[in-house]
């Protein structure tokens, strides 16, 4: 039995076209010359003003490519464009991609090559050129792989995959401790699974979420790398059944200190819905499952999750008024803001400033792909999905700003007790208004920039924050965040204090 229960908020949303705050729809990628090709999976990733995004396409046994595209400013354009090909490994079908970038800029690429393998590639300029390429899997033991997953985090790189038949059947993981140039490999669980993969970047603790097929959802965890794994727990049950634009209960595992929230696509309730579980003890306990889509007709699929340095859990997903599905559903992307870890949801918000069909229009095939993402920074929220507007598949790019969506936030005035700067690494606060309970801490300086993050419990009244490490001198603001009510607080330190 999960333990507590959750509340979900839900106010329906309009049928109307409004997208506000995000910004009009961008597009990523262009078709190679002389060729039109229909993308799919998509995987990108920020660094600074630089947003790196990559998919497969729907002919990719036919053309080997994985579509490659690059902003350097902030998504309002997309000026690099070309297609990955990597001829050396003898397999034409280049799919499942997913990138990511390191703590000094580089960035990294899996690229899965049919069933046979996968490879590691790394570029020091910005995705101009490619090299070091490696590979993650071990091609003896004779298994099939697919759905690759990878962490960056630093100088390391983690990787999971599920592996079917073969030796090493299950769920399989590999990691890094030279930015990709060598792996070691390791097996977590003997059943294969969708695999959702995510650190806390504090800690440096793993954290693997699965959907193993005919079992359910799984969780398990590593405290040391990836080189041991604790017993997989059981979390639900799934129920799925594919259809004209979903193949699949794709996993997606948001994580921020010790709060957790994993995502699938599930239709136990008739139609597929968004479905979650919350945990706020690193995944020992588990509340839920909620239904993210219980209000919104028709089915929504291909949920993705992220939280934003403050706390704030971001939900993207595909959604079409149309049940059953079918090749004639007009579909639209949508987004969903907690501003409690995933304890209470706001008003759905629609991404796309238009609808869609769900597949190319060649030869009524549905091809929209089976993951797309959602990503955060200190700024703003991001999203990348494949549709159809065009004719035939692309990716198209939005972005909003993190104050705009939480716009509807109640914000209570705190200025009624004292805040004390302490001698070392603690201030005093007076958090009376607020109730027992967990709460979201962050501190920017003069410019914005987070200096110091931390989700934990606090008991109302006077409560002591420890800080490390040490701030410099100067004027800082700490927002301390719990449910729809925020206080923010101006804390000066002084030289010396």
């Amino acid at each position: 039995m999960l333990k507590r229960s959750i509340i979900v908020l839900f106010i329906m949303a309009g049928i109307g076209y409004s997208d506000q705050p995000f910004i009009p729809n961008v597009r990523v990628s262009v078709d190679p010359p002389n060729l039109t090709v229909n993308q799919g999976e998509s995987s990108f990733t920020v660094w600074k003003d630089s947003i790196y995004a990559i998919c497969n396409i729907a002919e990719r046994s036919v053309y080997a490519m994985i579509p490659f595209a690059r902003s350097t400013d902030g998504g309002d354009t997309f000026d690099l464009h070309y297609n990955f090909i990597d001829n050396t490994t003898g397999v034409s079908w280049h799919t499942d991609p997913v990138i990511g970038v390191d703590d000094s800029g580089h960035v990294h690429m899996l690229v899965q090559f049919s069933t046979d393998l996968i490879k590691h590639y790394l570029s020091r300029d910005g995705g101009v050129t490619w090299a070091e390429s490696t590979t993650v899997t071990d091609p003896t033991t004779g298994g099939w792989v697919d759905k690759p997953w990878m962490v960056v985090y630093n100088n390391l790189v983690f990787v999971a995959w599920q592996e079917i038949y073969g030796s090493q059947e299950g769920i399989r993981f590999a990691w890094s401790s030279d930015y990709g140039r060598t792996f070691n490999r390791t097996r977590v669980d003997y059943s294969p699974g969708l695999v959702a993969l995510n650190i806390n970047k504090n800690t440096g603790k793993l954290y693997l979420a699965y959907v193993a097929w005919g079992y359910g959802v799984y969780f398990t965890y590593s405290t040391n790398g990836g080189v041991q794994w604790a017993t997989p727990q059981y979390l639900e049950n799934v129920y799925y059944s594919s259809g004209v634009g979903d193949r699949a209960p794709i996993t997606s595992l948001a994580v921020f200190g010790d709060t957790l929230f994993v995502s699938w696509v599930d239709d136990r309730y008739g139609t597929w819905d968004i479905l979650g579980l919350q945990s706020l003890d690193a995944g020992i306990t588990w509340d839920g499952p909620i239904n993210l889509t219980a209000l919104q007709p028709g089915g929504q699929c291909k949920g993705w999750v992220t939280y934003d340095p403050y706390g704030g859990l971001h939900l993207f997903y595909y959604s079409t008024p149309n049940w059953p599905t079918n090749l004639s559903s007009q579909w639209s992307i949508w987004y969903r803001y907690s501003p409690d870890f995933g304890t209470t949801f706001l008003t759905p918000i629609r991404i796309t400033d238009t609808t869609f069909l769900g597949h190319y229009y060649d030869d009524n095939t549905d091809f929209m792909g089976d993951y797309h993402m959602i990503l955060a920074d200190s700024q703003y929220i991001y999203a990348v999905w494949a549709d159809g507007r065009d004719g035939n598949m692309n990716l198209y790019f939005s972005k909003a700003s993190l104050s705009e969506v939480g716009i509807r936030e109640r914000t209570v005035n705190p200025f009624n007790g004292q805040v004390v700067r302490l001698a070392g690494n603690g201030i005093l606060l007076n958090l009376k208004r607020l109730r027992n309970g967990r709460v979201s801490l962050n501190i920017f300086d003069a410019t914005g920039r987070v200096v110091y993050s931390e989700n934990r419990r606090i008991t109302k009244g006077i409560t002591r924050i420890n800080l490390a490490p040490d701030l410099a001198p100067g004027i800082y603001f700490l927002r301390v965040r719990q449910g729809t009510e925020s206080l923010t607080f101006r804390i000066p330190v002084l030289p010396g204090n």
